[in-house]
């Protein structure tokens, strides 16, 4: 028996859970995609039903169940197929697909990241596979073929899914348990994000767990990233900034509604990246302007100051603890006026504020700059007082200051959304 099948017939059960009365924009983002790969869709949330279900949730493609059971995902999974084999959908199907709605997605083509998993009817796949712990598939995505739920031994755990102490004792349980389970029965772990020593992130570092590198995993084709990626510093290794611009860059629509649902607005703006550059009239109100950064600010920032090195000796001692905490870095000026290089090479920062006069007699500004950069992090460039660019592209055009001069335009910033 080779196992290859024919046109897939794709049975999805999907594990989800929100509080209140309203369904998430992100979620409903996220079973529309579902829909459009799967023949038949079964959506189980553990929660009460919301005051309105969406239309689509409860057509001929799609059912919804809502029932508060606290088994997490893998009790939703149980409800989710032994609904379906009630229904003989189970047997009508030659894949399932279980997964749940810890992830923002998609951000990339669904279908085409599924098309190697539904080439064979006996093989079991997932999105990512992780080596914490033990080698292991990651249950927040795993697509069988129809002869892997056939297998008695896996049917029986998800049958037998009880109520758990924690989220780690269901990990271990039934996470860990069900790859056991599959490498017992003769299965192989396969997975489109395979883990591996060798397997190195965009940084070089070695991916254990492919989730905590989203910007790496999402260019190895992944398409979804894990909500803990924007919550969690210990869950992303490549920085909420960079995973913001993603998400914004891959899909608009869903930004939008993650900006609307999360509470995480502050996390993200201690995390953005400032390089404000200084006129060099401002040399004579540097302590000031330190400060009205340490009052305004609420992320990491740097003030850079273009000055000729004779005059470092006085300002390393006058402000050796601004220099220190790395508020602070004095860089020479370049020799062709307007040229920037220098500065945006000496420093790290992901944005550059072109700070002017005006900017710092209107200290909100440094508010609205946050929050724009944070609403709009797919930009590049933000024109008005200030202008805020991000480092790598103005480095890209030339690192000049007459690239930006024609975007800088008073008041801006005041308003609700920037100019594009």
């Amino acid at each position: 028996m080779t196992g290859k099948t024919g046109p897939a017939s794709l049975l999805t059960v999907m594990a989800g859970h929100f509080s209140g009365d309203a369904v998430p924009e992100s979620t409903r983002i996220w079973v529309e995609a579902l829909r459009q790969i799967s023949t038949r869709l079964v959506l189980v949330f553990d929660n009460p039903a919301p005051t309105q279900i969406p239309a689509s949730w409860q057509d001929e493609g799609c059912i919804a169940l809502f029932e508060p059971h606290g088994e997490y995902d893998f009790g939703s999974y149980k409800r989710g197929l032994q609904w379906a084999d009630q229904q003989g959908l189970l047997h009508a199907s030659s894949h399932v697909l279980i997964c749940n709605d810890s992830i923002y997605g998609p951000l990339t083509d669904l279908a085409v990241a599924i098309a190697s998993m539904l080439q064979r009817s006996d093989e079991a796949w997932a999105l990512t596979e992780s080596l914490q712990l033990t080698p292991h598939l990651q249950s927040f995505f795993l697509l069988f073929g129809s002869s892997v739920l056939q297998s008695a031994s896996i049917r029986r755990l998800f049958d037998q899914v009880q109520r758990q102490p924690h989220r780690k004792a269901l990990i271990e349980a039934y996470e860990l348990g069900l790859s056991k389970a599959l490498l017992a029965e003769g299965f192989q772990l396969k997975a489109l994000v395979p883990a591996h020593q060798r397997r190195l992130s965009l940084s070089g570092q070695p991916m254990l767990n492919p989730t905590a590198w989203p910007l790496t995993s999402v260019s190895l084709g992944l398409p979804v990233i894990k909500k803990k990626a924007l919550i969690d510093e210990l869950a992303n290794e490549e920085g909420f900034a960079e995973t913001c611009r993603l998400l914004a860059r891959r899909n608009p629509a869903l930004w939008q509604a993650v900006l609307q649902e999360s509470p995480h607005w502050r996390l993200w703006c201690h995390h953005l990246s400032l390089g404000i550059l200084l006129n060099n009239g401002d040399l004579n109100d540097l302590t000031s302007r330190l400060e009205s950064l340490r009052d305004q600010l609420c992320c990491r920032w740097t003030l850079i100051l273009t000055v000729a090195p004779s005059l470092w000796p006085e300002l390393q001692d006058t402000h050796a603890d601004a220099i220190a905490d790395g508020q602070l870095q004095l860089v020479p000026p370049e020799e062709a006026a307007g040229d920037v290089l220098s500065a945006l090479l000496a420093c790290q920062q992901d944005w550059i504020v072109l700070a002017t006069a005006s900017f710092w007699h209107q200290p909100h500004r440094l508010a609205m700059v946050q929050r724009q950069l944070i609403r709009e992090p797919q930009r590049n460039l933000f024109p008005g007082d200030p202008v805020v660019v991000r480092r790598q592209w103005w480095l890209r055009r030339g690192a000049h200051r007459r690239l930006l001069g024609r975007h800088q335009q008073e008041q801006l910033w005041l308003r609700p959304k920037a100019a594009t």
